[in-house]
């Protein structure tokens, strides 16, 4: 009955004379009680992109007119050429897409490499209309052989919306779509990066830096502009691309393999909220709940607090290795948020971060949902917007959740803002509900609106 289309969708004219059929907004209070319950197919991994925020619109552009990628370079899969190394500096981002909506957080991902044994990520976000989940690292990639592991098999691995678990499996040069038919299975990816290294033979050399000079000039609008030349990803080869592969002259692929390949990174449990209400002694947390690890189990670990986005508010926030515990001493008179973020690393050096968030005497504004009727623009075809309300967090960070005839989630912007297409079987209409909860675990009003032809 429902089918999800393309972001970039275009207006359609409708040949039907029947009208559409808008429902009156209807604001309820109740909560929609999810059922858990597996059915279904288990979801896969379709395609690993990789991307830079530094990228221009018209390189972007470049790629999905070319078929290389939607919203970055798809890697290859199927062959060797899975492991042809990238020539572009500037990688910042991992962007995997699914077969289908799933439950996901930045903590699934780990990213190993023989240069650099973990990766940290600075920024996560998924949309769930595009099945498209982003990591932003901490640092581009340089030179390196790099492996990406997705949890499913951990603490609380990807799921879809029925709680199946991924199904992973991977073949490295043969795969083109994860998994084996069975639920479960980490999904387990090769790539290499060795910016400048335009011919793929895995060092920079002479070659290379004349390669881009002969292109010099070359725009996404020219015959005979390569993608692969333009190592900044400016839309225009130009001097300074051959100057950055001038600089890299002699870079190569390392020997080996990467960290990740013999040992699993740790993985984490999705931690609830912590609230902290009207206590300034120690308040004890035993951290080998929150994580495990397939090799060294959680008692095996190290653990560190990475960061703590509100100091102000604890006279004290410490992780005691030894007991593998997170002491909390909240300041006298406090009131606020925290985002603690907590790394365990195992004897390899493979790590994975969780954040907690904190709450100190801290009086939560619920959130608001605001729908616009819906936009039936023919041929089956609605356009559904809204706007989440939200006084004190960070409105990107939302979902909103939908269900009845149309039965999908979309991510808010950081306005707020979430607008999507769906297609509606013409002979039916019914009823739609739609909901948000912010990281507080505050329920914002259920709104009730009717969406169909008549």
């Amino acid at each position: 009955m429902l089918r999800l289309l393309s972001n970039r969708f275009r207006n359609r004219k409708s040949n039907k004379s029947s009208l559409p059929r808008f429902g009156s907004r209807r604001l309820h209070g109740e909560w929609l009680e999810r059922r858990d319950m597996l059915s279904g197919t288990p979801p896969t991994v379709t395609e690993v992109q990789v991307s830079s925020s530094e990228w221009s619109g018209s390189f972007l552009d470049y790629l999905e007119t070319a078929g290389l990628g939607t919203d970055g370079y798809r890697i290859p899969t199927g062959s060797s050429a899975q492991t042809a190394t990238l020539s572009w500096t500037g990688l910042d981002q991992i962007k995997i897409r699914f077969s289908e909506d799933v439950l996901i957080d930045a903590a699934d991902l780990s990213l190993s490499g023989v240069n650099t044994t973990a990766y940290s990520f600075s920024d996560f976000h998924y949309d769930p209309q595009a099945r498209l989940a982003t990591w932003t690292l901490s640092a581009p990639l340089q030179k390196d052989r790099l492996r990406i592991d997705l949890d499913a098999n951990g603490l609380n691995p990807i799921r879809d919306l029925q709680y199946n678990a991924l199904d992973g499996e991977w073949t490295n040069g043969s795969s083109t779509v994860s998994g084996n038919g069975v639920a479960g299975g980490d999904f387990e990816f090769l790539f290499n990066v060795v910016p400048g290294d335009v011919n793929n033979n895995g060092v920079v050399m002479l070659n290379d830096y004349n390669a881009v000079n002969q292109s010099i000039g070359k725009t996404t609008a020219d015959a005979g502009y390569l993608v692969i030349r333009d190592i900044d990803g400016s839309g225009t080869i130009n001097v300074a691309d051959r100057d950055l592969v001038y600089a890299r002259m002699g870079h190569a692929l390392p020997s080996g393999t990467p960290a990740g390949a013999f040992n699993d990174a740790p993985t984490t449990t999705h931690l609830d909220l912590i609230k902290i209400t009207g206590v300034t002694a120690d308040v004890v947390f035993d951290m080998e709940d929150w994580f495990d690890d397939n090799e060294s189990g959680s008692s095996g670990l190290t653990y560190s607090l990475v960061s703590n986005s509100n100091g102000g508010l604890f006279d004290s926030a410490t992780v005691n290795s030894s007991t593998k515990s997170l002491t909390l001493n909240a300041a006298d008179g406090a009131s606020g948020r925290a985002a603690l973020t907590i790394r365990a690393t195992d004897s390899g050096g493979l790590f994975v971060d969780t954040i907690v968030y904190v709450d100190v005497n801290y009086v939560n504004l619920k959130p608001g949902l605001e729908m616009e009727l819906p936009n039936y623009i023919g041929d089956g075809m609605w356009i559904i917007s809204g706007r989440v309300i939200d006084g004190d967090d960070d409105l990107s960070t939302f979902i909103v959740q939908f269900t009845g005839i149309v039965q999908t989630r979309a991510a808010a912007d950081e306005y707020g803002n979430f607008e999507f297409a769906v297609w509606v079987d013409p002979d039916t209409w019914g009823d739609v509900w739609a909901w948000t909860v912010d990281p507080h675990v505050a329920i914002s009003n259920v709104v009730n609106f009717d969406i169909g032809i008549t």
